[in-house]
């Protein structure tokens, strides 16, 4: 025997009433979203929401600077007196912003500027990140041959070697301050030689 109608309703129909759950998300909008997201996420169908990757920016280049002659032992511009019997050291340190450079000092007699007794008496070179004193002893025996009132020593640094044929650089003065792309080289300093016969 089935149930007497409710007034309103048709004879031979039931409407259940909504259960508690239901009530309240017919009555909580916000709550039925969340369970709709929850039911399909448990189904598999899963929106992926992954993080915004962004390429690490390059490193910030260090513009190519010279190398700076800073210190000398002796002091740069000095006269320094050479002993006839022993060699007279020379040293001098080098600075460069550039970590990844290659340094090179040539230690030069009688220069600048450029003339007939102009001597080129070592170049010498260091690895990056080496940043130790270039030295050098001189004697009186390298100056000899040169009169004293020309002798001078002289020492050029640079952070690509040096240029490999001067003789055929326009500038005559300063053609030993060249790098080996051709490019002009500032960093130069030197002292005046004194005392040997």
């Amino acid at each position: 025997m089935s149930p007497r109608p409710r007034r309103g309703e048709a004879p031979g129909r039931e409407f259940p009433r909504p259960s508690g759950v239901v009530r309240v998300l017919l009555h909580r909008p916000f709550l039925a979203t969340v369970g709709a997201l929850l039911f399909t996420a448990a189904n598999g169908c899963v929106v992926p929401i992954g993080p915004e990757f962004h390429d690490k920016p390059p490193p910030e280049k260090i513009p190519a600077i010279r190398p700076i002659l800073v210190s000398a032992d002796p002091t740069f511009l000095e006269t320094v007196v050479l002993d006839a019997n022993a060699g007279r050291p020379f040293s001098v340190q080098v600075a460069d912003p550039n970590p990844e450079d290659y340094i090179s000092v040539r230690w030069v007699l009688n220069y600048p500027p450029f003339g007939e007794t102009t001597t080129i008496l070592g170049t010498f070179s260091q690895a990056p990140g080496e940043h130790i004193p270039f030295p050098f002893i001189l004697t009186c025996e390298t100056v000899k041959p040169f009169p004293a009132a020309d002798r001078h020593l002289s020492v050029i640094a640079s952070d690509n070697g040096f240029y490999a044929s001067p003789e055929k650089l326009s500038d005559m003065r300063s053609r030993l301050n060249y790098d080996a792309d051709g490019k002009y080289l500032s960093g130069i300093n030197g002292w005046s030689l004194a005392g040997c016969p």
